[in-house]
C-alpha cells in the first residue's frame, strides 16, 4: 500500500507471507572407524537432504517527509518472523536454529540536509534486534557523512560509521557460534568523479 498524504509526505506499507518446503538439512549417518590414511580415526559422515519446511511472514513500513526544501527525513521499520518445522524423519536436531539467525525487528531513521555552498550532511540511526541462534545481542548504530560538491561532476565526502561503539557483533554462523563477525567503528574520506 502506498499513500501520498501530501506532496512532501508519503508512506509505504508491505506485508508478506511465504511458504517453503524441501529446505536443506544435514543428516547424520552411522559413524565408522577408518584406518587409511593412518592413524586410525573416527569418521562422522553426513548427507544433505531436504527434510525441513517453514513459513516467513512480516511487514515493512517506510515513510518519507520533506520537512523543508533543503531537509528530508526518512524512516523505515521491518518485522520478520520465521517458523521452521523439521520432518519426523530428520535427525538434524539443530535445524530450527535458523529461526533465530535473522533479526525480528529492524528500524532506521535518516536525515539529509542540503546546505549552502554545495554542502550536504547525512545522519542515520539504525536499530537491529538480537539474533538468538548466533548469540548476537541487539545493537544500535549511528552513521554520519559530510559531502561537498565543488562542481556537478565531483564530490568529496568524509564520514564515520558505527559511531556509538568501537565494535559490535552483527552476524555469524549458527553452526560455529564462536566465530562471530564484528563491525568496527571507522572513518573515511571519499572522492567521487563521474563523467
Amino acid at each position: 500500500y502506498r499513500w501520498a498524504a501530501r506532496r512532501n509526505l508519503s508512506l509505504d506499507v508491505a506485508g508478506f507471507f511465504n511458504v517453503y518446503d524441501h529446505l536443506e538439512t544435514t543428516e547424520p549417518l552411522l559413524p565408522f572407524v577408518e584406518t587409511s590414511p593412518p592413524p586410525p580415526h573416527l569418521v562422522l559422515p553426513q548427507r544433505f537432504d531436504n527434510l525441513l519446511k517453514g513459513e516467513t511472514y512480516g511487514v515493512e513500513v517506510a515513510a518519507n517527509w520533506a520537512i523543508a526544501s533543503r531537509w528530508d527525513v526518512s524512516a523505515a521499520y521491518s518485522r520478520l518472523k520465521i517458523l521452521l518445522h523439521r520432518d519426523s524423519r530428520s535427525q538434524m536436531t539443530t535445524a530450527e536454529q535458523a529461526e533465530g539467525a535473522s533479526p525480528g525487528h529492524q528500524f532506521h531513521l535518516r536525515s539529509h540536509w542540503r546546505l549552502p555552498y554545495n554542502l550536504e550532511f547525512d545522519a542515520s540511526l539504525h536499530h537491529t534486534s538480537s539474533l538468538p541462534s548466533l548469540e548476537v545481542p541487539a545493537y544500535n548504530r549511528v552513521d554520519a557523512q559530510w559531502t561537498w560538491n565543488p562542481v556537478e561532476s565531483a564530490s568529496i565526502s568524509t564520514g564515520g560509521q558505527n559511531l556509538l561503539s568501537r565494535r559490535h557483533r552483527e552476524f555469524g554462523n549458527f553452526r560455529q557460534v564462536g566465530r562471530i563477525g564484528q563491525a568496527e567503528r571507522n572513518f573515511y574520506v571519499k572522492l567521487r568523479w563521474h563523467f
